[in-house]
């Protein structure tokens, strides 16, 4: 009996390594939307259905397992959708894939139960850990319940309920462990890619991904010969904003831009900042005299915008636009050219577009 409640703690680790490794794009955690939290509900019900395969035969009608385990990792990390789903998915797999008996109906309501109050048990404000060994042991409590009304020799029952609250308290602290590490793994993954492609002030693609969307765009416009529009925008005098009113302030308008900066432009569009304080905005599929309007747009909002310091000052701020549009410049000099443009409208005199 050791042998099997150790085996069903090995192929629990195995499944949250799996389950972690599905999703890795997306740690678990209550911000997710339904859908993942559904789909997450459903591979740690999987999970546990794999451990009732593995279960401990106690009698012809009734087994015993740790698939109560992954049922309290989806609550602890979902609330309520992901605890149910997964505990449907087991009540599934008990009732279809075993013989359908009245242990099957016990053990069925007895795991539904674990999936609602855990989903509850979830709302408490408190640490993960504490509200994982609350969860780990009313769910063990309610299975020594079911087991209780399930085994016939009653002479083993406590041999059994030893051995289950034994192994369930080493394989939770190993669970744990692990969903924990793999979690915090997955988490650091997703904000180191975030921060290679995203500008930690502006939130907006930063340089390094505006070169990679520069030429995978150039490319398709080239391809499906299609319009491709560049603007480049650059704040006037911004330098004078920093030294007179010091860079907290001109971080401020910096992600201020960046906000006026995607509402004026289309939903389709590519909104970057190249360094410092300028920015710059791929427009797929959009004509020279289109790119002209939407830059107007842009420089005019900008100008007509109140931006307000921290200390209730306000302050007028304006941009520099260059437009430039392949196929009316070569692809080659697309970049180069509207470089070019911006400077001439620093030259006559910012705030304007060329």
């Amino acid at each position: 009996m050791l042998r099997e409640f150790i085996a069903n703690g090995s192929l629990i680790i195995s499944g949250l390594f799996l389950t972690g490794h599905l999703f890795k794009h997306y740690p678990i955690h209550s911000a997710v939307s339904i859908k993942e939290k559904t789909l997450v509900g459903m591979c740690l019900g999987i999970v546990g259905v794999g451990l009732m395969l593995f279960s401990i035969h106690i009698s012809p009608t009734t087994i015993a397992d740790l698939r109560h385990i992954p049922v309290v990792i989806a609550a602890l990390y979902g609330g309520a959708l992901p605890s149910i789903s997964s505990a449907l998915i087991v009540i599934a797999g008990r009732l279809f894939l075993f013989p359908f008996s009245q242990a099957s109906i016990v053990a069925s309501l007895g795991m539904l139960i674990i999936g609602v109050v855990c989903g509850e048990f979830y709302k408490m404000k408190l640490s993960s850990k504490v509200k994982f060994w609350i969860m780990n042991i009313f769910s063990l409590f309610i299975l020594s319940i079911a087991l209780f009304i399930n085994v016939d020799d009653k002479s083993i029952y406590l041999e059994i309920i030893l051995y289950h609250w034994t192994i369930s308290v080493a394989a939770g602290f190993a669970s744990l462990y692990v969903i924990t590490y793999i979690n915090n793994y997955n988490q650091m993954v997703q904000t180191l890619k975030e921060q290679a492609t995203t500008d930690f002030l502006t939130g907006l693609h930063n340089v390094r991904q505006f070169d990679q969307l520069f030429y995978h765009y150039i490319n398709d416009a080239k391809k499906h010969n299609k319009h491709l529009s560049l603007l480049l925008i650059d704040i006037d005098f911004f330098k004078n904003i920093n030294d007179t009113y010091g860079h907290l302030e001109g971080d401020r308008i910096l992600k201020e831009v960046g906000e006026i900066l995607c509402r004026t432009s289309r939903s389709i569009d590519i909104v970057s900042r190249n360094g410092g304080e300028e920015f710059s905005i791929l427009l797929p599929n959009c004509s020279y005299s289109h790119a002209l309007e939407v830059a107007e747009r842009i420089r005019s909002g900008i100008e007509q915008y109140t931006f307000i310091l921290s200390n209730g000052m306000k302050i007028p701020v304006t941009v520099s636009i260059g437009v430039a549009t392949y196929p009316d410049t070569d692809s080659d000099d697309l970049y180069y050219h509207a470089d070019q443009k911006l400077y001439q409208a620093k030259e006559n005199g910012r705030n304007r577009v060329c």
